[in-house]
């Protein structure tokens, strides 16, 4: 497959934006069970009607990037229950040495063997706490401006992340409809003769920021 150094960028799903600097190498999944290892998909279904979880398209999304494009260090940002973090390890099943971190301010439930649970605040990540190893994937999904920043600050200025790595950012789009009227105090967005609601800003401004300071022409 033949790639160039230039950041591209591409809106995914209604919910999850994702940066591509290029792609990580491909994978060998062939002594993979792909049905097996999807299970944990498509059972939720109007449970899913909430604020907040990654939903299952979304989470195909980014099992079927990571199995396809070889991703074996995932750091995620932000983890709350840990529906992204089982869906990256399912992912990341067949890949020899991976390795999933993930940074919250509160303690998250251990997924596994290849889970490093980091609790922190992400403005303070370390090298350290990634085994000194650039990660192929960073998910964010911590909602704080001031953090998100900062990380990314330190994970691209000090290379933190591969050159061939990928960002992905939930909570990007807009709903339908305000799911949090008063406490959450979502804006609302008009495009066209339709009226939309944003849940969580953070990740669109991030997202906005990165493509301004960071993205080649």
């Amino acid at each position: 497959m033949q790639v160039d150094n230039r950041c591209r960028v591409s809106g995914v799903g209604s919910r999850t934006f994702v940066l591509t600097v290029s792609f990580c190498m491909m994978c060998d999944a062939s002594f993979c069970n792909l049905a097996e290892d999807l299970m944990h998909l498509g059972a939720q279904g109007p449970l899913q009607a909430v604020a907040g979880p990654i939903q299952d398209d979304e989470a195909l999304l980014l099992f079927a990037a990571i199995r396809v494009s070889g991703v074996r260090r995932v750091l995620e940002i932000g983890t709350r229950q840990g529906d992204s973090a089982s869906n990256f390890l399912s992912a990341m099943r067949c890949i020899p040495g991976a390795r999933l971190y993930t940074v919250d301010v509160k303690a998250v439930p251990m997924l596994g063997a290849r889970h490093t649970s980091i609790v922190k605040d992400a403005a303070n990540l370390t090298w350290s706490d990634i085994d000194n190893i650039p990660v192929n994937l960073i998910f964010l999904d911590c909602h704080h401006y001031a953090s998100t920043k900062r990380l990314l600050e330190r994970v691209l200025g000090e290379k933190m992340l591969t050159r061939d790595g990928m960002i992905a950012l939930h909570d990007t789009g807009l709903h339908a409809w305000r799911r949090h009227p008063s406490s959450r105090g979502e804006k609302s967005v008009v495009v066209g003769n339709r009226t939309f609601y944003v849940h969580q800003p953070t990740e669109r401004i991030i997202a906005q920021w990165i493509m301004a300071a960071h993205l080649v022409s």
